[in-house]
């Protein structure tokens, strides 16, 4: 069975899910179809089509935002198998494949999430190194144990753990006082240069390059847009349309009105213009580089983007700030919360025994993630919608209130 000495128990951040909840189901007849960027945009299992590739999907959805252990992954995906045995043959055993499917998904997942907080502008500032660290695992990669402990610039190798099938190596950053305080050499590392190691299996010291295994030549969710469309080009152009809608590969911060609403063209939403009142300088940021929120910041209603369909209310929003703007955007949502007022909402938190001193931005925004929801809507007085990724918000014009 692969290696799970990886406690990925607390998968469930933020980061993490919107990496697997962008992709699309992708069906394949082997393995290499899923390798590389595709799996930056697609979700594949070898040679998984159609309901069991979803069957699939929706255990290890589950699995991931709850935080569940590969044992729990297993029964639901011994239970699939089971059901699939004439149309879907297991090599290695049942055991074997899905514990590789389970440890995949959620070292991607987890990874991707690492790596959108690490490169965050912010943090990079604070902690610009980074070092590897080697995950132990009992039949070491020779090019991923001549890495550990090396000490480079944040964000200048050209790939990220899992670098290799049942990887459990990371990357941890570091700040200029913790490579001083260590004593550590930060080293310039480059593809396909020699690295010295040390055989563990005989002691005798070999040279390797630095290269991961092939397929795993990329950084999860760093794919560029010309890889991602070469990659579509491959597919169906019904599917191709379909996929580029669904994980936002037409997104951009700022739309025109017609890109907007074919953006949110298949939305719970369609057609209804909404607003968000906020700073100018705010709607700079959203408008250049997209919406980015605090997520563990306390919010009324859950942890996202704040829109409504109601212009005066965003513009008393808007009040609060020094240069009051209204965006006005389109939403892309297919499975909103709907909560009939503010009551209804926190009787909805209660039910989950959360402590009224434990609301925190994160709690509702977990709990609706984890049951297929995509937004919260609070009616009442001032209708809310809150949006759960930055990319389901089509943001197409702006507006001083000065």
């Amino acid at each position: 069975m692969p290696t799970t000495n990886v406690d990925y128990s607390r998968i469930s951040f933020s980061e993490a899910l919107d990496y697997l909840s962008q992709k699309t189901n992708l069906d394949t007849d082997t393995y290499i179809e899923g390798q590389g960027i595709v799996q930056d945009v697609a979700f594949t299992v070898a040679a998984a089509k159609g309901q069991l590739l979803q069957d699939i999907r929706d255990a290890m959805d589950r699995s991931i935002s709850n935080g569940e252990s590969v044992d729990k992954f297993l029964k639901r995906f011994n239970n699939i198998a089971a059901s699939y045995t004439n149309d879907w043959p297991l090599k290695g055993g049942n055991s074997w494949r899905g514990a590789l499917i389970y440890q995949q998904n959620i070292r991607q997942a987890y990874n991707a999430g690492r790596y959108a907080q690490m490169t965050d502008p912010d943090v990079m500032k604070l902690r610009p190194y980074w070092q590897w660290r080697h995950g132990n695992s009992e039949a070491p990669r020779l090019t991923h144990l001549a890495l550990d402990g090396k000490v480079f610039r944040a964000d200048s190798l050209p790939f990220f753990p899992p670098a290799g099938f049942n990887c459990t190596c990371g990357v941890f950053s570091l700040s200029q006082r913790d490579v001083d305080k260590r004593g550590l050499e930060v080293e310039k590392l480059e593809l396909g240069q020699d690295l010295e190691v040390v055989d563990p299996s005989n002691g005798v010291k070999r040279t390797v390059k630095l290269q991961p295994d092939k397929g795993f030549d990329r950084i999860p969710g760093k794919s560029t847009p010309e890889q991602r469309a070469k990659l579509l080009q491959r597919l169906d152009p019904e599917l191709r349309k379909a996929v580029e809608r669904e994980v936002g590969m037409s997104w951009k911060p700022l739309m025109s009105k017609a890109e907007a609403e074919e953006y949110t063209r298949d939305s719970y939403y369609q057609g209804q213009d909404f607003y968000h009142g906020t700073s100018v300088e705010a709607a700079n940021g959203i408008t250049t580089t997209g919406a980015k929120w605090g997520r563990n910041s306390e919010n009324s209603y859950g942890d996202g983007f704040y829109t409504t369909p109601d212009r005066l209310t965003a513009v008393e929003y808007a009040r609060d700030s020094d240069n009051p703007t209204v965006l006005s955007c389109r939403v892309r949502c297919k499975n909103p919360k709907i909560f009939q007022n503010g009551t209804d909402f926190y009787e909805f938190l209660a039910r989950y025994d959360i402590p009224s001193d434990e609301n925190d931005a994160g709690f509702a925004t977990r709990i609706l993630t984890r049951e297929g929801y995509d937004a919260i809507e609070v009616r009442g007085l001032q209708t809310l919608v809150i949006i759960l990724n930055p990319q389901q918000i089509a943001v197409f014009d702006r507006e001083s209130t000065t």
